[in-house]
């Protein structure tokens, strides 16, 4: 198949420029490598990728640029006019690194452009694949890496700028596939020999499924292809959930921001499990040489700054945790009490419009009869109040009914009464526990 290279020079803010190299399809997608690479060689400022910007990233999908317009990707445009149809979808995102057209639905494509990170095959179909870069180089292959690891903010934007500081088309190629061909007339010539029933062929964008050793080879004609159509059946279901799981992973992450939280606390926890192999496979000497001894490794590898910093952290820990919640006779118990009747609130899922976060005026309870938003959020701020309050008074309840029993002594008219008696036996029960025996004995003096 007939191939271009093409290169484009990222620089992440300050950093040095790295080369990532491209490879083109320009055999199999001819309309849409002509006008990528006609945006690479064109120099004049605006008018192509020469220092244009990567707008959004995200980590573990993709990498999104070629908007010279705006640098946002609101701004798109190609050499058949605003935008052009989709040539076709041959190619798969089924691997890492893949050059795919970004659009905003079918037949949009324009000058934009996205790489991915990994497989993405919910995307198969809907955006046109026309290159991949080049994994073979070491250079190109740390690029990519670094740049899925370039840190950003709000809506996926990069935190420091990511320029195409310099891009161009090298050659076209033509690679030799005449050993290729003469062996496949090869193997076509034995099959027809033999008259055996013709293999599946392989396709490197298919599932591979589990083999079974106890399969025996098929007798009949009939009978293989029975074998092969449960095959095909059995990747295509699992094509279909692999589908099905990245399209609810999409939907998560842009449409709701329960959605998009718990997209970021797994990718959190699958990137604390990485660092963790990582730091393990790089202290192994260190933690074989404690299993020797017998000893725990973590103090092994360990810095001083870091231990210094954990027992700090654990002594201030015992201490707060000398007073328990419902100890409300010192600060340090009322504090607990209070955070933890904070988790229990109602928040709003969807937070306050501009007007409310950003006013920095006094709340006026006399536009309440004004203004009909202020108002209804006051009856439902009343409503979630006595709620709150009888949820805890429903609480105390149980709570007292689960640690009263018949066998205890009633020394108390009400629970106020109960309590002031508490307070009064934990700070001077020690110092009247004789004149108390001696009154209930009878022997006072």
């Amino acid at each position: 198949m007939k191939m271009t290279k093409a290169y484009l020079t990222i620089q992440a803010g300050n950093a040095q420029p790295e080369r990532l190299d491209l490879i083109l399809y320009r055999e199999s997608v001819p309309r849409t490598v002509a006008n990528f690479c006609h945006y690479l060689r064109e120099a004049a400022a605006g008018k192509g990728y020469r220092n244009s910007s990567f707008h959004r990233i995200i980590k573990g999908f993709m990498a999104q640029g070629g908007d010279f317009l705006n640098s946002d990707g609101t701004g798109s445009t190609s050499i058949y006019g605003k935008t052009f149809e989709d040539e076709n979808f041959l190619h798969r995102h089924d691997k890492v690194g893949v050059l795919s057209m970004a659009n905003s639905g079918k037949n949009t494509n324009g000058s934009q452009f996205f790489i991915t990170f990994r497989p993405v095959p919910h995307l198969d179909g809907k955006h046109v694949v026309f290159g991949h870069v080049d994994l073979s180089t070491p250079e190109s292959r740390a690029t990519l890496e670094r740049l899925e690891s370039v840190r950003t903010v709000g809506d996926d934007k990069p935190h420091s700028p990511v320029r195409i500081v310099d891009c161009g088309v090298d050659e076209d190629e033509e690679p030799d596939n005449t050993a290729e061909e003469e062996e496949q007339v090869k193997d076509t010539a034995s099959a027809k020999t033999t008259e055996t029933v013709p293999e599946e062929e392989e396709d490197a964008n298919e599932l591979e499924l589990p083999e079974s050793e106890d399969e025996e080879p098929p007798k009949t004609k009939a009978e293989a292809i029975k074998r092969r159509m449960r095959k095909l059946k059995l990747k295509m279901n699992q094509a279909r959930q692999l589908n099905k799981q990245e399209v609810l992973k999409e939907g998560e992450r842009l449409t709701s921001l329960e959605g998009a939280a718990a997209v970021r606390k797994r990718q959190m926890i699958k990137d604390k499990k990485m660092n963790q192999a990582d730091w393990k496979a790089k202290n192994s000497k260190a933690f074989g040489v404690a299993e020797a001894h017998g000893i725990d490794g973590k103090h092994l590898v360990q810095q001083a700054d870091s231990s210094l910093k954990a027992a700090f952290k654990k002594k201030a820990k015992a201490k707060a945790n000398r007073f328990e919640m419902q100890d409300y006779y010192n600060s340090e118990g009322q504090h607990r009490n209070y955070e933890r009747n904070l988790k229990s609130l109602h928040r709003a899922a969807v937070p306050l419009d501009e007007s409310h976060t950003n006013s920095t005026d006094t709340f006026n309870p006399m536009s309440i009869a004004t203004n009909a938003s202020d108002e209804a959020r006051e009856r439902e701020g009343a409503r979630n109040l006595a709620n709150e309050m009888k949820r805890r008074v429903e609480k105390q309840k149980k709570k007292r009914e689960r640690m009263e029993f018949e066998e205890t002594d009633v020394s108390y008219i009400n629970n106020r009464n109960k309590r002031f008696n508490q307070k009064i036996s934990r700070n001077f029960d020690k110092h009247t526990a004789e004149i108390r025996q001696n009154l209930e004995r009878g022997t006072a003096l």
